[in-house]
């Protein structure tokens, strides 16, 4: 047996409009803003471990300052995972290592997939009926006389013999 108030909160309010029904499971848009994100800050975290790497080569920073080294392992700790598999696969090129440039394209790459994903959840499917649990639809299809309806209007729909529920009269 259905509770007949369970779904009274969702039906409109004379104050405001309907909440919105409570999802049981994370939104999809937060999802994938949250992989942008972590995506985003692998990005940057590549950017300077790369350009680190350069300015420690030309001897403009030096490690053995406590500070830049300990900047430079985390660096390394963290992006080492990345290209270790992608050093193993390119062939030797000498001392350029294009492994960040292969991460870079493949970041850059799951943004273009996460972000036009996005775009089709927050289009919605393509029926165009909305997302997420809706109330059932005879507590939609009941329907709302008018309150204040305009008497101009009123008089021509009763001299044509309908009847204001029926059709309108604002």
């Amino acid at each position: 047996m259905v509770d007949p108030n369970r779904y009274s909160r969702y039906l409109p309010r004379a104050g405001g409009s309907r909440p919105a029904p409570p999802q049981g499971r994370p939104n999809m848009t937060t999802i994938g803003q949250i992989h942008l994100k972590v995506l985003n800050i692998a990005w940057w975290i590549v950017i300077v471990q790369a350009v680190m790497s350069w300015l420690i080569n030309f001897d403009v920073i030096n490690l053995r300052q406590r500070f830049v080294y300990s900047i430079w392992s985390s660096l390394n700790r963290l992006t080492e995972p990345l290209y270790r598999p992608i050093r193993n696969a390119l062939p030797s090129l000498g001392g350029m290592d294009l492994s960040p440039l292969v991460v870079l394209i493949g970041i850059a790459a799951l943004r273009i997939v996460i972000s036009q994903n996005l775009n089709a959840f927050k289009a919605g499917p393509a029926s165009g009926r909305p997302r997420g649990r809706l109330p059932p639809p005879s507590r939609f299809n009941k329907q709302v006389p008018a309150t204040f309806p305009n008497p101009r209007k009123a008089a021509e729909c009763t001299r044509a013999g309908a009847t204001c529920p029926s059709t309108p009269c604002f």
